[in-house]
């Protein structure tokens, strides 16, 4: 869907623990084992409804490391995904319509 949205740039999926591809696998994948390879930003847009735990603790210690792996390409990462007003508001609608269909609901009855 990502993907669609933003025609012409290149979009990946990498995780921080248990599956894969790694981020640290993704990007050497992508950038080979040539230290000096990219010329372009690469943006990291952390997929978590906060910016706590793995985000928080183990994040910027993996983007460092990939920073100093890779000195020609520049590693941008973003606040988590939910904190993000936008999905933050399409969260709070889910959950409210959610509300409204159950059977029952005083939600429903308002409308």
């Amino acid at each position: 869907m990502v993907r669609t949205l933003l025609p012409g740039e290149r979009v990946e999926l990498a995780f921080l623990e248990f599956a894969e591809p790694s981020l640290e696998g993704l990007v050497e994948g992508l950038l080979g084992q040539d230290s000096r390879a990219g010329g372009w930003p690469v943006l990291i847009v952390p997929v978590f409804l906060s910016g706590g735990g793995d985000v928080a603790a183990d994040l910027p210690g993996l983007v460092e490391m990939l920073c100093e792996r890779f000195p020609g390409v520049r590693f941008e990462t973003t606040g988590a995904l939910g904190e993000d007003p936008q999905v933050l508001s399409a969260m709070a609608a889910a959950v409210a319509g959610l509300a409204c269909s159950r059977p029952g609901s005083r939600a429903s009855s308002r409308s």
